[in-house]
């Protein structure tokens, strides 16, 4: 993707490139549990960071391996792991999260937050599972309708902007057909939906407004984000990010 993409021009710069915060990252690590000093940790989709460098830091000397496919956003990532000076203990890899090049049964701790969609839920856990350690902690964060019957406009928003969006519920067992325990579930609070992200990204959006008007590419990425916002705002208690905290079953 090259800086004119018109998704890295309106999401490049963004603190955050979904909803998230740090206390609700150090919140799922608490309810995740011990993780063993110099951890093995592969954290996929991991844009420019900023859920690698809360793991660096609530971790006792960790070993990161961070996966992205945005050579962008790997390289931001990379001038500020210097700059803070850990350098050594993050390895940036510019692959597919599906299959990112790490040997079988050598995780200790999995993070994915606001990216499986990319894959689909089911497909990556499925294909997560042989990488983990016995006893390895997995934290994925997933966009979930938070009841069986959603409102009629937010099902019809969703059907089309995200086509394999279900309940929390229906994850948990995808999660648990799939070799997992889940030890819980933890829905992000709505400040990580608004100063942590939307906030942003609407100023963004409306920074690029004029030149949208001139790009009917990024005018199309512009106004699908504002959609979202707008969802967001008229129906957005019907659904949720949602962390699922989960540890390989044993065979």
């Amino acid at each position: 993707m090259s800086s004119a993409d018109p998704l890295l021009r309106l999401y490049g710069s963004l603190p955050r490139k979904s909803p998230g915060s740090a206390a609700a990252k150090r919140e799922a690590l608490r309810r995740l549990g011990p993780v063993p000093p110099r951890a093995r940790v592969l954290d996929l989709g991991c844009g420019t960071g900023s859920a690698t460098f809360v793991l660096a830091e609530a971790l006792e000397r960790p070993r990161i391996v961070a996966v992205d496919l945005l050579k962008a956003f790997l390289d931001e990532l990379d001038a500020e792991a210097a700059k803070r000076g850990i350098g050594d203990a993050i390895e940036t890899r510019e692959r597919d999260m599906i299959d990112p090049g790490v040997t079988r049964s050598s995780v200790d701790l999995l993070w994915c937050e606001g990216a499986i969609y990319n894959v689909g839920f089911k497909t990556g856990l499925a294909a997560w599972r042989p990488l983990l350690r016995p006893g390895a902690a997995v934290a994925v964060s997933e966009l979930c309708f938070t009841s069986d019957q959603p409102p009629p406009e937010s099902a019809r928003y969703w059907k089309s902007a995200y086509p394999p969006m279900t309940t929390v519920d229906a994850n948990a067992r995808a999660a648990a057909a799939a070799g997992y325990e889940v030890i819980g579930t933890l829905p992000l609070p709505e400040e990580a939906w608004w100063r942590e992200y939307y906030e942003p990204l609407e100023a963004r959006a409306d920074a690029l407004a004029d030149e949208a008007t001139r790009d009917p590419e990024l005018l199309s990425v512009v106004r699908d984000a504002r959609e979202e916002i707008d969802a967001r705002r008229r129906f957005g208690s019907s659904y949720a990010y949602v962390f699922f905290l989960l540890r390989p079953r044993a065979h």
